[in-house]
């Protein structure tokens, strides 16, 4: 598996960050700077050199909510605690990952109920986080089936069944936008949830703060379409946001970016069976159209969502907390509605659901 969420992460508590979380949250509705300064410099000592990495990750984790709480006052927290800085390049060394906490470390390594780690505790949050964790494991999920997609033909069954697999896995974008549309407002995000994802400097380099765009879509994408139908400066924003994932998905990412998208190999196929094209690969190029048009849906239904919270009456920020700006989401929407009617116009011969 290229991710599987270890159980005892939530259940750790390293720095005994459980009972301070009223405070915390206090502080942050207080907007009491110097508190929160506080806090991180008195935790700091609670680290040993020594933790195995699974314990680096809830570290990292519970760092992260008071690094985040002290830049949403726009202040460096490595500048207000400088001995945060060594402490935050060893927990990255020994994780494999970014030395600061990332979507991961607030989703599924954040514990559930009373343990959580909120900024705010307001409800709305903790349904931006379950929207999250609804994507996380069914994508990792898809990237493991991606893997077989590409050492499979299109005219096998193997692969006409994976690409069903995958447009069933896809099916969370369209649930994880729904969850936010119901319950979290843009004004939540945009004024009071926003400003804990800011970036920090760590080392003389910045890293973004936790940000929806870390979901592993990206490897999604350039497996199926983006490796060779999306441009050179789009698709360095995927390979930037894999660095935000684990170690494997940052590999993958680097790999599947340089070969041959799904798309191609399946329209090749088509192309080279001409009328004479087997019932297997028939089903891959109806499968993989009707997973391009999910990508679709969801796009639309992302664009609208981000499109509210940053509108220009509302936002305290011009780009995302991934790094992206509404043009970036625009781009990806309509690159990908654009493959996908090329890819319905030229099924001829296949039956396809509209």
């Amino acid at each position: 598996m290229l991710f599987r969420s270890d159980p005892r992460i939530a259940e750790l508590d390293p720095i005994g960050l459980d009972g301070l979380l009223p405070t915390v949250r206090s502080m942050n509705s207080a907007d009491d700077l110097n508190g929160l300064v506080g806090l991180l410099r008195d935790v700091l000592p609670l680290i040993p050199g020594t933790f195995y990495p699974h314990e680096c990750l809830a570290v990292m984790r519970d760092l992260g909510l008071l690094m985040g709480s002290i830049k949403r006052h726009g202040v460096e927290p490595v500048v207000a605690v400088p001995e945060l800085g060594h402490v935050l390049l060893g927990l990255g060394t020994r994780t494999g990952m970014v030395p600061r906490n990332t979507l991961l470390h607030y989703t599924v390594w954040n514990p559930s109920g009373p343990r959580q780690r909120l900024y705010t505790g307001d409800y709305m949050e903790r349904m931006l986080i379950a929207a999250v964790c609804v994507t996380v494991f069914r994508l990792a999920e898809a990237a493991e089936v991606c893997k077989v997609l590409i050492n499979a033909g299109p005219d096998e069954v193997e692969f006409a069944v994976a690409v069903n697999e995958l447009v069933a896995l896809l099916r969370c974008l369209e649930d994880s936008m729904d969850i936010v549309m119901a319950n979290v407002t843009p004004e939540f995000f945009a004024v009071t949830a926003r400003p804990y994802y800011e970036a920090i400097d760590v080392g003389g380099r910045t890293y973004l703060g936790p940000a929806a765009a870390h979901v592993p879509l990206y490897l999604i994408d350039l497996a199926v379409w983006a490796s060779d139908h999306c441009d050179e400066d789009r698709k360095r924003f995927l390979l930037e946001w894999a660095h935000y994932g684990i170690q494997p998905w940052h590999s993958l990412s680097r790999q599947w970016a340089s070969g041959t998208s799904l798309l191609t190999r399946v329209e090749a196929a088509w192309k080279s069976a001409g009328g004479d094209a087997s019932p297997s690969l028939r089903g891959s190029v109806e499968a993989l159209w009707r997973l391009l048009r999910g990508l679709v849906l969801f796009r639309g239904k992302h664009f609208t969502v981000t499109r509210a919270a940053y509108d220009v009456d509302l936002r305290l920020y011009d780009v995302g907390s991934g790094g992206g700006d509404l043009g970036l989401l625009s781009y990806f929407s309509a690159e990908t509605k654009e493959i996908t009617g090329l890819l319905r116009r030229s099924l001829t011969g296949v039956p396809v659901r509209t």
